[in-house]
C-alpha cells in the first residue's frame, strides 16, 4: 500500500468513524419526549441509510483500502 492509499484509508476510517458518533449524537439529543427504544429506531434507521452511501468492505479490499 503505498502513502496515498494509506491516507485515503485513513481518512475514510476517521471520517466515518466521525460520521458515525454525529449520527448517534445526534439523536441522542433530539427530542427528549422520545422513549429511547425509538431514539434506538432512528440512529439504526440513519445508519442504515449512512452504510448505503459508503463502498463496501469487499470493494475497499478490491482497491486495497482496508
Amino acid at each position: 500500500m503505498n502513502n496515498t492509499t494509506a491516507t485515503k484509508s485513513t481518512d475514510l476510517h476517521n471520517t466515518i468513524k466521525n460520521d458515525i458518533l454525529t449520527i448517534v449524537s445526534g439523536n441522542m439529543e433530539a427530542d427528549d419526549s422520545m422513549h429511547y427504544r425509538e431514539i434506538l429506531d432512528d440512529i439504526i434507521s440513519d445508519l442504515q441509510q449512512y452504510v448505503g452511501t459508503l463502498p463496501t468492505a469487499d470493494e475497499l479490499f478490491a482497491k486495497n483500502e482496508l
